[in-house]
């Protein structure tokens, strides 16, 4: 369930993000389409890199760990979400992140296959906030990955999730949610 801090710090993102024609409408239209939980995707036969790490008193959810143990560079697919569902243009994935001993600048990244044919992405590339890059290490902090297909219609048919890391670093990842809304169309 998307909590109420959650809630507003997507549909801010959301609101920044959007043309000024769908800032106009109501913000009601904004919904969560599902939650990506490891241990659900792994028992729907989903192959789930990394390590299931169960809910603690510190932490009251599941986590997935990932981790790149070389220098090299390494982009660590955790989901591919064919026909996501999404009917609106505008979409985000969010959710809490916790990482250590990164090494470089990492990021989370989604890969927007659309229905014009395209493949484009958003990365968590800022120098701070929900979109900030994944480096040194962090306590557990929200990310947010938005999207905005800039045209009516046009929608995901499938939506990869990576975990990119430059060099060495251990990256965990809460559920995520998928969330859309504030579109034009119905």
């Amino acid at each position: 369930m998307l909590g109420p801090v959650k809630r507003v710090l997507a549909l801010l993102v959301l609101l920044i993000l959007s043309p000024p024609t769908a800032r106009a409408q109501d913000t009601t239209a904004f919904k969560p389409v599902r939650t990506l939980v490891w241990s659900e995707l792994k028992a729907q036969g989903a192959e789930v890199p990394g390590t299931i790490l169960p809910a603690t008193t510190g932490r009251p959810f599941e986590a997935l760990r990932v981790e790149n143990k070389t220098g090299k560079a390494r982009t660590i697919t955790i989901a591919t979400l064919d026909d996501p569902g999404i009917t609106s243009s505008q979409w985000m994935l969010t959710g809490q992140v916790h990482y250590e001993k990164v090494l470089g600048k990492g990021y989370l990244e989604t890969l927007n296959h659309l229905t014009d044919g395209g493949t484009y992405f958003s990365r968590t590339l800022a120098a701070e906030g929900p979109m900030a890059w994944i480096t040194g290490n962090s306590g557990w902090r929200p990310f947010a990955l938005p999207f905005n297909a800039m045209k009516d219609g046009n929608r995901p048919t499938k939506i990869v999730v990576n975990v990119v890391l430059p060099q060495r670093g251990v990256v965990d990842l809460s559920p995520i949610d998928i969330l859309q809304g504030l579109d034009a169309a119905p």
